[in-house]
Formats: C-alpha cells, sequence, structure tokens
C-alpha cells in the first residue's frame, strides 16, 4: 500500500490478478495478468472512483509492495517465490534473500528492500528448525 507524498491519500494494491468472472480468467492485458490499484481519501475513509491497472512484468509475479515517489510516479517491487535469478527486463535485479516483502524510499537515490518473515518466529524454511531472520537490503540506484 503507497501513501501520497502529502499523506492525504493512501493506494491499496492488490497482490495477484483478480478472478475475471465473464472470462473464468484472471484479469489481463497483453497476455500479462494484471492487478488493481484502488484509491483512499485518509481524511474521510471512503474510496474514490479512480482505479488503476498494474501489469506484472511475468505472469507468476505478485506485488510485493509499491510506494509512490512523487504525485504520479511510483516504484513497484514484484516477486515469484520461485527464484533469485536475474529478469529478463534490464531494471531487474537479483536479491541475496527470497520474496521481498516491502520497500523504502531512504533519498533520491536510495531504497531499502525488506524481507520481514512475517510468520517469525514460526518461519522456518531456509533452516529447519530455526526461524528465518528479517532480511534488509540497501539498495543505490544512481
Amino acid at each position: 500500500m503507497a501513501k501520497s507524498p502529502d499523506g492525504k491519500t493512501i493506494y491499496p494494491m492488490f497482490e495477484w490478478p483478480l478472478w475475471d468472472v465473464p472470462t473464468k480468467a484472471v484479469e489481463s492485458r497483453n497476455g500479462k495478468p494484471n492487478t488493481g490499484i484502488l484509491e483512499l481519501d485518509v481524511a474521510t475513509r471512503r474510496y474514490s472512483e479512480r482505479q488503476w491497472q498494474y501489469q506484472f512484468e511475468e505472469a507468476s509475479n505478485a506485488a510485493a509492495d509499491f510506494q509512490m515517489l512523487d504525485a504520479t510516479t511510483s516504484l513497484v517491487i514484484e516477486r515469484d517465490d520461485a527464484t533469485e535469478d536475474v529478469g529478463s527486463n534490464e531494471a531487474c535485479f537479483a536479491l541475496p534473500h527470497l520474496g521481498p516483502e516491502g520497500l523504502t524510499l531512504v533519498d533520491a537515490t536510495h531504497i531499502v528492500v525488506a524481507n520481514d518473515n512475517n510468520n517469525f518466529p514460526f518461519s522456518s524454511g531456509r533452516t529447519i528448525g530455526q526461524p528465518d531472520d528479517n532480511e534488509l537490503t540497501l539498495v543505490d540506484a544512481p
């Protein structure tokens, strides 16, 4: 969920594509699934009529998090939960951990990508019997 720079609006984004009942398939465009972004006014706690569609880079990806960079531009982090390989898009890169959960803007050229393992202390997917660590990666984007 992203927040507008002025803090007056938040933008919930669905993690996965929604099911389109008439077509009996997930929502998609040009062969790639997409998901919805809604607009919520913080003061009134009401959704506006404005909505957007976000198209995933790959069909198996999910939206992990997104943040607004300014009033009209956002940064989205996608994950596929299956690999740490570098994607085909030049803007994709490998992380030292699997399944990023969120991102935070630090300044104009840095973001932090977080793997918060929200099942802690019951998540032990990396080492059986040991809780997974929370992991943070500082990314320099000159």
